[in-house]
């Protein structure tokens, strides 16, 4: 009995301390990429076309609920369904996809951290996703979509910079879809953060914005 008893302080104090290392490796994402607004113009191309389509997007607070995305072309809004068509989702912008879930510490090398989230979906498409934050400046660099053990997606960020001194923001973001090997490559052409106290609009004028 008394081994068992130490054997459970034993776990609890391991889970006590992983939680810890959770929410300390959270906090420090966040600050790296917190921002009120953003709002930025892209240039989007797939791999098998020359066709290169450019949008402007605004987002307040790193919530893919309040991303907004604009055909720069027919100066009217996209709809996220037809977005997400092109292999893209709301989370590549808004990073949400540490915002949103909880992830598990999963391992830690020389050069990232890695955490694991479990997902479930309505028809078992995604199980989990493994996510590599820089391990000196914590902001995320890949992204690892699971169904069971095959990998399905990959996003990768690229070309960080630090705006104002204060946020990080990859300038350029790749998406490969490894069951259809569809690659695109969103490339920043113009990007500013908290540039406004109130929520952009889009089509709106913004004569103290950079856009």
């Amino acid at each position: 009995m008394l081994i068992k008893k130490l054997l459970f302080l034993v776990n609890l104090m391991f889970c006590e301390a992983k939680a810890q290392t959770n929410r300390e490796l959270r906090s420090k994402v966040l600050n790296a990429l917190r921002a009120k607004t953003e709002i930025a113009e892209v240039k989007v191309t797939q791999s098998g076309s020359d066709k290169v389509q450019t949008y402007k997007y605004s987002v307040t607070d790193l919530n893919p609920e309040s991303l907004v995305i604009q055909d720069l072309a027919g100066a009217k809004p996209v709809d996220i369904v037809e977005f997400q068509k092109m292999g893209l989702s709301p989370e590549v912008f808004a990073y949400s996809f540490f915002n949103s879930e909880i992830p598990t510490p999963f391992g830690m090398n020389k050069t990232y951290h890695i955490t694991y989230t479990a997902v479930k979906t309505l028809n078992n498409s995604l199980s989990h996703f493994l996510v590599y934050y820089d391990k000196k400046n914590f902001y995320p660099v890949k992204v690892d979509y699971y169904n069971g053990n095959k990998k399905i997606s990959t996003i990768e960020y690229l070309e960080y910079k630090k705006m104002k001194n204060k946020v990080w923001r990859a300038h350029v973001i790749t998406s490969e879809n490894h069951l259809s090997n569809k690659r695109t490559k969103v490339e920043y052409t113009k990007l500013d953060i908290n540039s406004d106290s109130v929520k952009p609009t889009l089509g709106a004028e913004t004569p103290k914005s950079p856009l």
